[in-house]
């Protein structure tokens, strides 16, 4: 009797719908950018990430931030990873919620693809600096700062999520 329980247990069970964190829009914590930008303390254990444009909006090229009518291009969603103390990188993973630093940084920027060269590979960190192992002509590891560095956004007609858009190095 007790078995049967567990298998009307374990059925009930695997009948409820699972839900997936793609599959719900995150909460996003926008903080506009500004020269001394501070995370209110209630947000300082979350993830965060710097993004381009302000929320429900997405990039175009030479036109910078619009609204955007497509509901699947507003899902600005980007996949987190964690470095830990033996050097490596754990998987790539959504969070539910998470800080935005919203701001265009620079005005000379350029967007990395990293499914096209292996120079562009990127690591969202989850204090919000990039790590990009092979980046620059010298392929040397840099470390891209949020606000400062970059910034991140979904833009109409690319595939892939959210994109790195790299300020170009002042003086260039």
């Amino acid at each position: 009797m007790h078995f049967i329980r567990i298998c009307v247990l374990f059925v009930y069970l695997s009948a409820a719908p699972i839900v997936y964190a793609s599959d719900m829009s995150p909460t996003i914590h926008a903080i506009p950018l500004q020269n001394d930008t501070l995370v209110p303390e209630e947000y300082r254990k979350l993830p965060s990430v710097a993004k381009c444009c302000p929320v429900n909006q997405v990039f175009v090229k030479k036109k910078g931030c619009l609204l955007s009518n497509d509901s699947s291009m507003m899902y600005f969603s980007p996949l987190f990873s964690e470095y830990t103390r033996t050097g490596v990188f754990t998987p790539r993973e959504e969070f539910g919620e998470f800080v935005a630093l919203v701001g265009i940084p620079c005005n000379e920027r350029y967007m990395l693809l990293p499914e096209r060269s292996d120079e562009d590979t990127y690591y969202l960190l989850l204090n919000g600096s990039i790590f990009a192992p092979n980046i620059g002509a010298n392929h040397t590891p840099m470390m891209l700062m949020p606000g400062k560095d970059y910034c991140m956004e979904v833009v109409p007609r690319i595939p892939w999520g959210p994109r790195v858009f790299v300020c170009y190095p002042e003086g260039m």
